[in-house]
C-alpha cells in the first residue's frame, strides 16, 4: 500500500477546518513545526492536542531550523522524522501541517519531496475541500 501525505499551511484557516477535512480524509495531522507555537493561541501546540485529540501528532525533527533566517531550508532530523511517521498505521493518511501560506517556498516542500523519494504520495491539500479523496 502507498503511503499518502497532504502538505498544508494553515495561516488564514482554523483548527475547525483542518479537522473537517481530517475526518474526511480520516487523516492523522502531523505538526512540523520547528517551534510549535503561533501567535494565534487556536494554532498553538497544546491549544491543537486539546482540540483534535488522536488526529494530533508533534513531529519537530521535520521543522526548518531556519524559519526565521530564511533559505536555505534545513530540516532538523530528517531521517528521525520519517521513521516517527512510519509510526503512524499506514491505512491513515497524513497532513503535515505548518504555517505557511505558500508551499513552494516552505519547508513543507522539502519534507514532501524527501517523502516522493521513498515512494509516499504527496499532495498539497486544498482547503476549499476539492482534495479530500485519496485512491
Amino acid at each position: 500500500m502507498k503511503r499518502i501525505a497532504y502538505t498544508a499551511g494553515y495561516l488564514g484557516h482554523s483548527p475547525a477546518e483542518l479537522l473537517t477535512i481530517a475526518d474526511k480524509l480520516n487523516a492523522k495531522i502531523v505538526d512540523i513545526r520547528y517551534v510549535q507555537t503561533s501567535r494565534d493561541p487556536r494554532w498553538r501546540f497544546n491549544a491543537l492536542v486539546k482540540f483534535l485529540k488522536w488526529r494530533f501528532h508533534g513531529n519537530a525533527a521535520l521543522g526548518n531550523v531556519r524559519y526565521k533566517a530564511g533559505p536555505p531550508v534545513e530540516i532538523v532530523n530528517i531521517e528521525a522524522g520519517i521513521e516517527d511517521l512510519l509510526l503512524i498505521p499506514a491505512c491513515l493518511p497524513i497532513i503535515l501541517l505548518c504555517a505557511c501560506r505558500e508551499a513552494e517556498t516552505c519547508h513543507r516542500s522539502v519534507v514532501g519531496a524527501e517523502l516522493v523519494k521513498r515512494g509516499w504520495e504527496v499532495r498539497e491539500l486544498d482547503w476549499n475541500g476539492a482534495e479530500v479523496r485519496h485512491d
